[in-house]
């Protein structure tokens, strides 16, 4: 299983289409990615509905802890509201940077059916450093999600990366 790789690619597709506009385009939970993420047991930010954010803010909460919300949202964003259309435009990218046995089925690794090869990861996670962004975001033990309508104060979320924070698991 892809698992949160799945999340890595997501964000991958939001540089791509949004680099220029991270700190000014923002967006929100909807009800109907609040509810098809109801008793998943994934990971999240605690992003609530009405609670705009930007799209730079969504995606250290995508890659930070790994949080389904946000890269839900994201994937929202960038395909226009349809998320069957991002789930092709992940499978087109992993075709485009070479991968040729991985499948998404979801931009958040919610499903078995989302898989990948050792090879396939490599190829993903190489893209995804062609972008120094990146490279700082995934060496974070941290980060402060900015104050929001529903969040008064900022808040901080972990990193759910075992190779930075060992007793996280």
């Amino acid at each position: 299983p892809a698992a949160s790789l799945t999340k890595i690619m997501t964000c991958i597709l939001l540089v791509e289409q949004y680099e220029d506009q991270l700190d000014t385009v923002t967006a929100e939970l909807t009800a109907s990615i609040r509810d098809s993420l109801y008793g998943q047991g994934m990971a999240s930010a605690d992003i609530l509905m009405g609670e705009p954010h930007t799209l730079r803010s969504l995606m250290y909460a995508a890659l930070v802890p790994s949080a389904a919300d946000a890269a839900m949202i994201i994937a929202n964003t960038v395909s226009g509201g349809s998320i069957d259309n991002f789930v092709y435009m992940m499978n087109s990218k992993a075709k485009e940077i070479g991968c040729s046995g991985t499948t998404f089925v979801d931009p958040v690794g919610m499903s078995l059916e989302n898989v990948t090869t050792a090879r396939d990861m490599y190829l993903i996670l190489r893209a995804l450093l062609n972008y120094d962004l990146f490279k700082e975001i995934i060496r974070l033990e941290r980060w402060d999600v900015p104050a929001a309508a529903k969040h008064p104060e900022p808040y901080m979320i972990l990193t759910t990366n075992l190779t930075i924070r060992p007793n996280a698991g």
